[in-house]
């Protein structure tokens, strides 16, 4: 994406899950394990290997006595406190998280690749042979309301997606004006990369004001690769960004998309 002055944008997220399957003897379900050596050195080595490339300010996320958790970020890895990027690791989850200001797509994806690399260092079986659940690259953009805007017609007007309600439904007794809560949510599969794009837009608070906050999330899964590698990552990487880019140019109103200039 192109750098804007008054960029929407969030934060950006690259992130990794993996993890083997097995299935319950009990409740006969399946449920995520990992081996051993993952649970017990994994955490350690990514750290001597992060902290050896600067990101020496480490934060931990859940309890000192909390064992981990599948998929739920453990720590963070920053230069210092408060800056980006920012590297969280979790038992079978790696993330690079960017927000707004120092964003930059060139620096974003070497950094991405650069924790990458962290990764396929620290983790006990490498990158390779990392049994891979989801890959997605995920854009957090928020638009603030105008005062007097309300949900529908900020849709209407600032965004190419339309949200009509029956005025028969609304202009009723058993009714309670303005509508809040506003969701919308869909996903296509993509063809370059293979995988799928998925469109979430909700009404939320930005900087405790209101608006729309929109998740635009690619994403693959184990079927859609062949081989998970720093240079497929990397392919993978530019070829979603062009997505994300045409999501951006076309679910936004262009007289709304020039303010951010």
């Amino acid at each position: 994406m192109t750098i804007l002055a008054n960029a929407p944008l969030i934060e950006a997220i690259f992130e990794i899950r993996w993890g083997n399957f097995k299935t319950d003897p009990v409740s006969k379900g399946q449920e995520l394990f990992f081996s051993r050596d993952e649970i017990d050195f994994f955490f350690g080595k990514f750290r001597t290997i992060a902290e050896s490339a600067g990101f020496s300010h480490i934060e931990r996320v859940i309890p000192e006595d909390a064992p981990p958790f599948p998929h739920v970020v453990c720590f963070r890895f920053r230069k210092s406190p408060n800056t980006w990027p920012c590297y969280q690791i979790g038992l079978g989850v790696f993330t690079t998280n960017q927000v707004n200001d120092g964003y930059e797509w060139e620096v974003f994806k070497q950094d991405i690749l650069n924790g990458i690399d962290f990764l396929d260092r620290g983790h006990p079986i490498g990158l390779e042979k990392l049994p891979l659940i989801r890959m997605e690259l995920r854009y957090r953009d928020g638009f603030l309301f105008k005062e007097g805007d309300s949900p529908i017609d900020f849709l209407n007007k600032n965004m190419e997606i339309e949200l009509n309600i029956p005025n028969d439904f609304i202009e009723s007794e058993f009714i309670s004006y303005p509508i809040s809560g506003t969701k919308l949510s869909f996903s296509l599969q993509t063809v370059k990369p293979n995988g799928a794009i998925i469109i979430n837009l909700n009404q939320g608070t930005i900087n405790a004001q209101p608006g729309f906050i929109l998740d635009a999330i690619t994403r693959c899964t184990k079927k859609d690769i062949t081989k998970l590698s720093g240079s497929f990552i990397k392919n993978w990487l530019e070829e979603t960004h062009e997505i994300q880019r045409h999501a951006f140019s076309k679910l936004i109103n262009p007289i709304f998309a020039r303010s951010f200039q």
